[in-house]
């Protein structure tokens, strides 16, 4: 409940200053400290009020009346500009020049609006006599009594939620794009060997990877349900619901924002040859050693002649490690900043298809946390030298 009293809060000060706009004449009101809201002119209870029959002089007009948690009332000869009201109730039986904004409260006029009235998350009661010159403006679950003899000169609209306009709609698209390019780059700085080798098993071995999601799907949420059941195992289910899926998601739509790009890089010519390193690989098959063991002499290494190298027992290629990048880029280290960038923006940009579009950016980010899952399943099967007296000979030969 405090959370959403929070979002109707900053929706309300949002429609004020929608409500609000530009100053339209009179003089603004100094902004008097107050608790629970800000006032434009007070009217409380106790301070001397216009004396009967005599309207109120323009000069008394003052500026916006915001209040917070706080009632408003503007009371019959009293007239203010604009009024808003957050989390409490407002009593109009005066004048509001402009506009009347009511957001988590409830409205009683009967006096006069001379702009629009716009409620959200309340009730607005119209009284007999009661004049709105505008607009009313129901927003959510706002509703609307309207006595006989209430005037609404304008429309009656409801609405489902705030909308901004389509410029809002487009900067709102803008941000998230550029943030998420900024944790894309951050993740091809920081883990962009694991980046690179998540990516390249989705292009190159996609069984796997299918077999891997499905694998994680169904693993993820069971475990949490599981560890639902023990008072201790709370605090670890509510970190996979909360935290590792989440994370898994997130780190999946980068990988396959990678992977995506760097496909379309090496088909373009920009994009350096993807060469899987051994974590990733494990080993290599027995299909791409082979050309390389018949080109090798006999005792020798395919590495070439004078490698010093004796050869390795028949079957044991498949068990050698694929050589990693290039020496340069090894040095250098893998970051696939290009390739992030690139699919990134494709992807925010299929995203622009209604619901098409979200329903394919869910599926690359289930793919690519099922390519990252089975790599951190490759290098844990890899392979680990055995510990031992004979450790360092093995090694040297």
């Amino acid at each position: 409940m405090r959370g959403a009293g929070m979002r109707r809060v900053g929706v309300g000060l949002l429609l004020a200053v929608l409500a609000v706009g530009a100053p339209h004449g009179g003089r603004a009101a100094a902004a008097a400290p107050a608790s629970h809201g800000v006032r434009a002119r007070a009217a409380q209870p106790g301070q001397p009020q216009p004396a009967a029959g005599r309207a109120p002089r323009s000069e008394e007009v003052t500026g916006v009346l915001v209040r917070i948690g706080t009632p408003v009332r503007v009371r019959a000869g009293e007239t203010e500009r604009t009024v808003v009201v957050v989390g409490a109730d407002a009593t109009v039986d005066g004048a509001v020049r402009e506009n009347l904004v009511i957001i988590d409260g409830d409205a009683q006029v009967a006096g006069t609006v001379g702009g629009n009235v716009v409620v959200v998350g309340g009730r607005l009661a119209l009284a007999p006599g009661a004049r709105v010159a505008g607009d009313v403006v129901l927003h959510g679950n706002s509703t609307l009594t309207r006595a006989p003899g209430a005037v609404v000169e304008g429309a009656v609209r409801r609405r489902a939620g705030i909308s901004l306009g389509p410029v809002a709609g487009w900067l709102a698209w803008l941000g998230v794009t550029l943030a998420l390019v900024a944790a894309g780059a951050l993740f091809a700085a920081a883990g962009g060997r694991q980046l690179d080798e998540a990516a390249t098993l989705l292009l190159r071995r996609p069984g796997p990877v299918v077999v891997a999601t499905l694998v994680m799907i169904a693993a993820v949420p069971i475990l949490a349900i599981l560890s639902f059941i023990t008072l201790v195992g709370i605090p670890l289910g509510i970190a996979l619901l909360v935290v590792l899926i989440p994370a898994l998601g997130f780190a999946g739509y980068i990988v396959a924002a990678g992977a995506l790009g760097g496909a379309l890089l090496r088909r373009v010519g920009r994009g350096g040859e993807r060469r899987p390193t051994a974590p990733a690989e494990g080993a290599v098959s027995a299909e791409r050693a082979a050309p390389a063991e018949r080109a090798a002499p006999a005792g020798e290494e395919p590495g070439g002649a004078g490698a010093g190298t004796p050869a390795l027992p028949h079957g044991a290629e498949a068990e050698r490690p694929l050589a990693g990048p290039p020496a340069g880029r090894e040095a250098r280290g893998v970051h696939p900043y290009r390739e992030v960038l690139l699919g990134v923006v494709l992807f925010q940009l299929v995203l622009l298809i209604p619901f098409l579009g979200g329903l394919l950016l869910l599926l690359a980010a289930h793919l690519g946390a099922g390519a990252l899952v089975y790599r951190s399943w490759l290098a844990y099967r890899r392979p680990r030298p055995e510990a031992g007296p004979g450790l360092e000979a093995r090694q040297a030969a």
